[in-house]
């Protein structure tokens, strides 16, 4: 069963703004055999995103968000615990050296300032059954 979420959120990647938009979230499933070489076709390198590839972020849930590359790849980002107010806000990130990266990056909740942390940034793949 998948379940369909409407995202509502405001974002912003180095100075540009991302419009809020309905979008289907599809399941996300990860492995690889040989992870690193599958990381780096999404643009993921020594753990971080080359923010010069990001398209759109969209909100999943409390604990997560997509990113859109350019090309059309997607990329899932785990918040550390529950990011309060994200889903109902939508919230703002300024990526750091041009990459986002889980050990120094975290993203900002609009409206209540809320500072939640990435986790992890790993291939988002839609589940085909």
């Amino acid at each position: 069963m998948s379940w369909i979420f409407l995202l509502l959120a405001v974002v912003t990647v180095a100075g540009q703004l991302f419009i809020p938009r309905a979008y289907a979230a599809p399941a996300y499933v990860t492995g690889s055999s040989d992870p690193d070489a599958e990381l780096s076709l999404w643009g993921i390198e020594n753990g971080c995103l080359n923010s010069a590839l990001v398209h759109h972020f969209y909100v999943l849930n409390a604990h997560a968000a997509m990113i859109e590359l350019i090309g059309g790849k997607r990329v899932l980002m785990r918040f550390r615990g529950d990011c309060q107010g994200i889903e109902q806000y939508g919230f703002v990130h300024t990526a750091q050296n041009n990459r986002v990266c889980p050990s120094t990056n975290a993203i900002r909740v609009l409206h209540t300032g809320a500072r939640c942390e990435v986790e992890s940034l790993e291939p988002y793949h839609e589940n085909r059954q």
